[in-house]
This record gives C-alpha cells, structure tokens and sequence, in this order.
C-alpha cells in the first residue's frame, strides 16, 4: 500500500516538474513588452536600412504592421511570431528593379497615341443587359477601341468568387441581406476571378487594348479586405485609418471631420451622429501605413487580373481638404499626406514592373499640379466637361486653353482623357443624359470630340457607362442607372461610332504627348473653425471642370 502511495506521489512529482518546466519555457518563449519594444526599434532600424538601398521591404513591413496589432491588443506570441517573420523577411528581401527610361517612355509614346477611349462600365455586368463577353467584345470593336475606361470599378469590398459573400462576418453584410448582395454580385459579376476571366476574353480578341480600372480613394469601407492576404479589417481596424486632422495638431477631431464628410454625402438622417458606427464609408488618412497597404492590395489584385492601367479617383483630396483647412499649402499635413498620395503611384509603377516587367499607367485628376511640390509620376490626368458646356453644348475655349497652358507647364508627361464625371447629384453625366434630347447628345458628342481632337486631348466616348445619377428618370433599356449608348433612350452608338471612324482613318493627326485638365475647388468655401468645429462646406463635388482631387 505504502508503496503504491510512493508510486503515485511520484508520478505527481513528476507532472508538477514537467508542467512546471513548460510554463517556465512557455514564459521564456514569450517576450515582455520590453523586450518587444526594443526589438521593434532594432527592425525599424534595419527596415530603414534596407529600404533607402533599395530592397523591397513591403513584405516585412506588412508583418511588422500585424506584430504591432497584436502588440497594440497584448497577444505578445503572436506579436513576436509576426516580427521574427518579419525579420526573415527583410533578410530575404531583394532589390527593386529599377523600371528602365526607355521602357517608360515607350509605354508614354504608345499611350500618347490612342485614338479612341470608351467608357464601359463595366465589363462583367453582361447579365444586367443580356449580353455576353462576345457582345461586349463586338460593341467595343465597333468604336475601334483603344483605351477601356472604367472596365471594373472597385469601390466597396470585392470578394475574390462571389461565393465568398455567403460566410462574410454579421459585422461586414447583415444575414439578412446576405443571399441579396450574392445575387448582385454574380449579376454585375463584381469579383476579383470574373473580371480576371473577362480581361482574359477581352485579350485574346483585342490583344493592342488597354484595359484601365477605376480604383477610388475616397471609399474606405469599415469593413475592408485585403485584397491580397484576404485578411478581413472591420470597423475598429479602419476607423484608425481615417483622415484625423488633430494628428497634425489641427484643431479638428476625427469625428469632427469624418461627420462633415458625412454629411456632405447627405448620409446624416439625424443628430447626434457616430461617424465611426454609422458611415458607410469613411474618409482615409493615405499617410496612413495600414490604409497604404489595404489600398495598394486592391491595386496589387487588378493587375494581377490583368488591368493595364489604374485611375484613382480622389488621390489628392485629402492634400486638398487639408490645404484648405489650414490655409497653409506648406502645412506638414499638406505635405505627408500629398508625398503618400505620390508614393501609392510609384508602388504601382514598382508592383507591375518587379512581377510581370510590365508598366502599368497610373492616373488620376489634376489636383496635384496645383501644390507647390514636385508633382507626382502620373501617367495619364483625367478631366471633366462641366455643365453648362453640355447644356449649351458648346466649349469654353478661353476656359480650355488657361487649364492646358497651367498643365502642360507643370505634368508635361502625361496625357490626358476628358469624359463625363459622374457619382454625385447633377454631375456632368446626368446632365448630358437626363438634360439633353438624343440628338442633342449626339450634337453634343460631336461638339466635344472635334474640340478636344484639336488640343490633343483624348475625350472618352460613354459607350456603356458611367453611372447617370442616382435620381434620374431617364433610365437604360428603361431598367438601368448605367448609360449605355445603344439602348433606345439614348442612340448614340451610331455617332460614336462614326466620330472614331473619322479619327482612326485620318491621316497625319499629331497625337502628341501633353495633359491639361486640373481640378481646382471653385464651389469650396471654409466658412471657418470655432472652437475646433469645422464648418466646411462644399455646394457640389464640381472643381475647376476637371474633377474632384
């Protein structure tokens, strides 16, 4: 008895030294936040280094930004697995290809010389109107298709299959709502896979087209996904990444400014207002390392998909809004945010080169001339007709030329597509499509074309798209807010069609490589600041009849 007690108490013995000897390695194995702390300083350091000889580090800096989230939430293992990674991959980090002169400017010259640009928006809702890849294949050869403006719009979260909308968090889709969303995205076949597969139809029947995405900067969705890892960042995650004035010590709080934003979108029913709870979509910060990496995710997957080219609505506004704010265009704020603005550009220009030794066109509105810094690598700037040129259906020359002289002087490199701005209350798309009769459009279309054709400037045909508005009474096919140039309501193909015949069987037409369009706020007034409570308000989102930022 005695000694069955012994062997017992010794097995005990022996559990307790075992356990023992596990919590102590599990203690050991686990980092204070001391050590921790140092040990971000020493891969900050090694970071910077790397960095400024030219390696690509974005992979070691996307898992020191998951260590310090799991830094910032206390799960020291975690944070210490993330950064040891992190510092395997800064070990194995290369260099970045430089991207060759000749290389870009053989990728300038060839853009310089499209002829035609048509905007259709997009290219995977064929079920919306009954069409199927060969239709739309046909429709754009029909204009002798250069340039697809528009070809996939990523502005809420995209799923890679659209299945994957089935298991989104309750946080990101109510579940009520789920198995709708489902069918809206496989009918605007709005995922990553399908406009992978329709670049591939597209490619192998117009191998010469560019194919350009809309990428816009203004929608950060509270519940977001990288577009890459497919890590998905609810609200507490992308609330840190809006736009906080008070960061550069500017007496305005993040709530402040993201309610004004708000309501600016006429999304504020009724006060008091939670911006953070209640936005669907918050202002971002682009100096921000987590928003630069979510938003250049999505980019990174376009290209992968096969996009050519990425314009990216609203890249300067925060510079702008912030600039505004201040009164200070030399303000830190002004500064940080326009340089990370610029950075976003040069990433892509790096991601398509040093993964496919590709160049892929990045542009954007004119908002960046008109800072007193070096502007960025844009290749191609984007403007706008305003509208009482459509109403009137008739150019301001002198208007024009001021905005060509200002732009050519300051992005010399870059060309430039004027089209029909879209997505807020009587923009230019509505006008022209509610406003005028079909054979005014088609007067209208002729106007502009012939005008712009003279300048050297590249006006992009609505062939299907953009988006007219979302109170309109005129209707495509008499279902649809998406303009489209064949439906009866409209009849425009016919004259679209003819105008690019024109244009690409004449001869010796000088497409020379030039930009203009610049947004410049004319409808903007700062009312003021008292008290650190921002009255900003804006009449419309119309600027200088270029765009918005």
């Amino acid at each position: 008895m005695n000694q069955k007690n012994l062997i017992i108490t010794g097995i005990l013995v022996e559990i307790i030294v075992i356990f023992g000897a596990y919590v102590i390695l599990l203690h050991r194995s686990t980092p204070s936040r001391e050590q921790l702390s140092e040990k971000f300083s020493e891969f900050k350091k090694q970071y910077q280094e790397k960095k400024a000889q030219g390696y690509d580090v974005s992979e070691a800096g996307e898992l020191a930004m998951k260590a310090k989230r799991a830094f910032d939430s206390k799960d020291y293992k975690m944070a210490n697995k993330f950064l040891d990674e992190a510092f395997e991959a800064l070990r194995r980090a290369i260099k970045i290809p430089t991207i060759p002169d000749d290389l870009k400017a053989a990728a300038r010259e060839r853009l310089s010389r499209v002829k035609v640009a048509s905007f259709y928006m997009t290219i995977t809702d064929g079920k919306i109107f009954n069409r199927s890849y060969d239709d739309v294949i046909n429709i754009l050869e029909g204009v002798k298709t250069d340039f697809i403006f528009g070809a996939f719009h990523h502005w809420i979260t995209c799923p890679e299959y659209c299945e994957d909308i089935l298991a989104a968090p309750e946080e990101c889709i109510n579940p009520s709502q789920i198995q709708q969303q489902f069918r809206r995205c496989k009918e605007h076949g709005y995922s990553f896979v399908e406009f992978q597969n329709a670049v591939i139809k597209i490619k192998a029947e117009m191998p010469d087209t560019i194919i350009g995405v809309s990428l816009p900067l203004e929608f950060l969705n509270p519940c977001s996904r990288n577009s890459i890892t497919g890590e998905i960042l609810l609200r507490n995650d992308t609330w840190e990444m809006a736009l906080d004035p008070s960061k550069w010590g500017i007496p305005v709080t993040k709530k402040q400014f993201q309610t004004w934003w708000a309501k600016r979108h006429n999304w504020v029913r009724e006060e008091p207002y939670n911006p953070k709870e209640q936005m669907p979509f918050y202002f971002p910060d682009p100096s921000n390392p987590d928003f630069q990496e979510l938003f250049l995710s999505h980019a990174k997957r376009l290209i992968d998909a096969g996009a050519d080219a990425i314009w990216i609505d609203m890249l300067f506004m925060p510079s702008l809004l912030l600039k505004q704010l201040t009164g200070d265009e030399n303000h830190k704020a002004v500064r940080e945010t326009f340089n990370a603005s610029s950075k976003i550009v040069d990433k892509i220009h790096e991601y398509g080169y040093s993964k496919y030794g590709k160049y892929i066109y990045v542009g954007s509105w004119g908002t960046a001339a008109t800072f007193p810094y070096s502007p960025p690598d844009l290749d191609f700037i984007t403007g706008t007709v305003d509208r009482e040129e459509i109403l009137n259906m008739e150019i301001n020359e002198t208007k024009w030329e001021e905005r060509i002289s200002f732009l050519r002087e300051r992005i010399p490199t870059a060309t430039i597509f004027v089209f029909f701005d879209y997505g807020y209350d009587n923009s230019p798309m509505e006008i022209f499509s509610q406003n005028l009769t079909p054979k005014q459009q088609r007067e209208c279309l002729r106007v502009f074309d012939n005008f712009f054709l003279k300048k050297n400037i590249i006006f992009v045909y609505p062939v299907h798209g953009p988006d007219m508005g979302g109170n309109i009474k005129i209707l495509s096919f008499g279902k649809s807010r998406c303009y489209d140039s064949l439906a009866p309501e409209f009849q425009t193909y016919e004259t679209i069609k003819e105008l690019a015949r024109e244009k690409t069987e004449a001869h010796g037409t000088s497409w020379i490589t030039a930009l203009i369009a610049i947004p410049h706020i004319v409808s903007t007034t700062l009312i003021g600041i008292v008290i650190g409570i921002i009255d900003y308000k804006l009449s419309s989102r119309h600027y200088f009849g270029v765009g918005a930022g």
